[in-house]
């Protein structure tokens, strides 16, 4: 096992700054927060994909109203410099292509928000998830006909009954997903309709695939308030994690990096609602992000 593990970090194509890419983007574990010019450059080859890609009202973009910490994530503007969209039917894509060299199963999860305007009458405003083979064709649609390959049967479910994500917050969603070891593709899709907008349209970061069951995800999640300092806990047998907090009042983030014990004290926590988050770290990959939201109160 200890064998098997030193050859995957061997491996990992990371898209922070600092870690290598191969030639080919052929990986086992692939990790990226868009903070990496090299990695925002390869999803800018696929944004918006297909010749009525660019003739879509509202289009993908990457910078800071996509980004869940740090300055870039992926997101779709009628503007490119907010969260809001159009209401002009369409079906737009972003995509990247990936080789896991390893065929089987992964943990596949990201971080994601995406509202959409839903009534009586329509209910199509939403971000949908495929993983599907490179040679699938994936065109964007700057209308209403829905794209011959959109198969609301392939897209990626996240243990909900529709495979359509649609929430104003942030939130992240575990998955996963099945190679048998040839080239796939990663693909966000937003669809919207005309009857109206509501924003945000959909946002992604944060992105993570890596072998089933590689690294366990912090669970038993708690948070207890003591004057204005926030405890936040998690059970965990990692050796060491990263924590995150995050106010939707303020905009304020606090962050905490490799941190040994399984709580940490959040010093000065403003009031609103605060988000959570903890993630392991397993033999150098920094594993899944999971969060609590609680809303803080002083009297």
């Amino acid at each position: 096992m200890k064998n098997m593990k030193k050859y995957i970090l061997l491996l990992i194509v990371y898209c922070t700054l600092g870690f290598v890419h191969s030639q080919n983007d052929s990986v086992i574990t692939y990790q990226c927060d868009f903070e990496d010019l090299a990695e925002r450059e390869k999803w800018m080859e696929n944004l918006n994909a297909g010749p009525n890609g660019p003739k879509c009202p509202n289009k993908w973009f990457l910078g800071r109203p996509g980004a869940n910490g740090g300055e870039y994530g992926l997101f779709v503007s009628k503007d490119g410099t907010s969260n809001n969209y159009e209401a002009s039917a369409l079906t737009v894509v972003a995509y990247r292509e990936l080789d896991l060299l390893k065929a089987g199963e992964y943990e596949f999860s990201f971080d994601w928000r995406a509202a959409g305007w839903q009534d009586s009458i329509s209910d199509i405003d939403g971000l949908y998830v495929f993983w599907l083979p490179a040679s699938e064709s994936t065109n964007s649609v700057s209308n209403s006909t829905v794209p011959k390959w959109f198969d609301e049967s392939k897209a990626l479910k996240f243990g909900r009954k529709s495979p359509k994500l649609s929430q104003s917050d942030w939130n992240t969603v575990v998955g996963t997903i099945t190679t048998d070891g040839t080239p796939h593709k990663l693909v966000f899709v937003w669809r919207n309709g005309i009857n109206g907008a509501y924003p945000p349209a959909a946002c992604v970061d944060n992105i993570l695939i890596m072998p089933e069951g590689y690294c366990v995800k912090p669970s038993n999640l708690g948070v207890v308030v003591n004057d204005l300092d926030a405890t936040f806990s998690w059970s965990g047998e990692s050796e060491s994690y990263d924590v995150r907090c995050y106010n939707s009042r303020t905009g304020k983030w606090k962050e905490y990096q490799s941190v040994r014990d399984t709580f940490v004290v959040v010093e000065g926590v403003d009031e609103g609602m605060c988000t959570f988050y903890v993630r392991a770290h397993c033999e150098g990959i920094s594993g899944t992000w999971v969060s609590l939201s609680q809303f803080i109160y002083y009297p």
